[in-house]
């Protein structure tokens, strides 16, 4: 059987590949406005940047400038990709709620233009990155990463930075608690998705532990993500209501479909609530299968130092 840092860093190094390829590949596509390049980019740029956030760790590959720049891509596209799932929400709720055409053709419009406006201020923001010229420096940080031989390191650093996400994950879904807010349930939902993401990167460290935990991530991310995503629809809804040349009774249509909104968002808090218990009983399993893989060496390297002190003072009194 492979050992285990060696698995770490293999793995570590198909997840740096396999997304910059993606990256590379949706990146023009996505620049024209296609819906789904858009948002797979974004998720690209977004497990890239966790697999970075490990390497740094192991060694000085100039990873910070990159994922600096992986951000970039990821903020440019966020507009354009938040319009996207807007337009596709609200289409699909006023299907469901038989919403009036003209008052659903007036959002579904004002959405379009903040997305054409979104996508100029995309393009500028990306004039000067380079999908392919990023590929590029991924895959060198990946050759260097399996030839500079940080095995030894590998694990302690994948299981710290791991830790860590499950601490700020459990401190988030404590801050949450049971009270619907918006601001607790965003920070939720991003420590979530940087918990996941991680995960993904070193699959396999923690045996069937971080796979049991990436499935039950996955679900709790889809759940916050649909608040989120009707929260921004929310918003939207509400900007178009306070259009000036917005009738009263157009308004008040409008705020028909805001309350409906509204009233969903709180209907799957609730259901996510019946679900935060799971979430927590995760994240304690998940720590304790970290701690499982910590204490032995940490406890070892102990008794050794101990041992190496009771001998030198076995030498000095003889």
């Amino acid at each position: 059987m492979p050992h285990a840092t060696t698995q770490v860093v293999k793995v570590l190094c198909r997840v740096l590949r396999h997304n910059a390829e993606a990256l590379a590949s949706d990146m023009s596509p996505a620049r024209r406005g296609d819906v789904a390049a858009v948002h797979h980019v974004r998720v690209a740029t977004r497990r890239l940047r966790a697999a970075l956030s490990f390497a740094e760790k192991m060694g000085r590959f100039g990873e910070r400038d990159l994922a600096r720049d992986l951000k970039r891509v990821t903020r440019a596209f966020g507009h354009v990709r938040e319009a996207d799932v807007v337009r596709e929400l609200i289409l699909d709720m006023a299907e469901r709620h038989d919403w009036p055409p003209l008052v659903v053709a007036r959002i579904e419009r004002a959405t379009m233009v903040r997305r054409s406006d979104r996508r100029d201020a995309m393009r500028k923001a990306l004039s000067g990155v380079r999908a392919r010229a990023i590929k590029k420096r991924i895959e060198a940080i990946a050759s260097r990463l399996e030839t500079t031989n940080p095995e030894a390191r590998a694990l302690a650093v994948i299981l710290a930075e791991v830790r860590r996400r499950t601490r700020k994950l459990s401190e988030a879904v404590e801050i949450a608690g049971t009270v619907y807010g918006v601001e607790p349930l965003h920070r939720a939902r991003i420590a979530t998705k940087k918990l996941r993401y991680a995960l993904e990167a070193v699959e396999g460290t923690l045996d069937r532990a971080d796979d049991r935990a990436r499935r039950r991530l996955k679900r709790f991310q889809e759940h916050l993500g649909h608040i989120h995503d009707l929260q921004v629809a929310q918003r939207y809804v509400r900007a178009t209501q306070t259009e000036s040349d917005v009738t009263a009774t157009v308004a008040a249509q409008i705020a028909v479909i805001d309350r409906a909104i509204d009233l969903q968002c709180r209907q799957l808090h609730g259901q996510l609530l019946r679900e935060r218990q799971a979430i927590v009983t995760m994240l304690d399993g998940l720590s304790a299968a970290i701690a499982s893989r910590v204490t032995p060496r940490r406890v070892g390297r102990m008794a050794r130092m101990r041992a190496r002190r009771s001998g030198r003072r076995m030498a000095v009194g003889a």
